[in-house]
């Protein structure tokens, strides 16, 4: 896919919209009306500059700021997984398991061994 410098400039706030906004409900749609790019070249493109899908690169963001709070603070799980946009904890912590291979509490539990 060929990208004009716009597309390029837009695919980039696009990245930095989602590094500092990963606590919203972040659908595809609002995040092309922003870009002033259909669906297609965004995720397309986003996949091509990135080298990875839009949803991956926000869950990667989502995942490292709920570690960092699980090492860092005595938060609850249900407190992590709202501040890192998840809706309910249920949705949270099976995402958490996939990308660590621990839970939440296993994987805090991890950190005082």
């Amino acid at each position: 896919m060929n990208l004009k410098r716009s597309d390029l400039d837009a695919l980039t706030d696009i990245k930095c919209y989602l590094e500092e906004h990963y606590p919203l409900f972040i659908t595809i749609k609002n995040l092309s009306h922003r870009a002033g790019v259909n669906s297609i070249k965004l995720q397309n493109g986003f996949k091509q500059l990135f080298e990875r899908p839009v949803y991956s690169y926000l869950t990667d963001i989502r995942m490292r700021k709920a570690a960092e709070l699980l090492s860092s603070t005595e938060m609850s799980i249900k407190e992590i997984s709202a501040v890192t946009g998840y809706r309910s904890s249920s949705k949270f912590i099976p995402m958490f398991k996939k990308y660590y291979g621990l839970t939440p509490l296993e994987y805090r539990r991890s950190l005082s061994n």
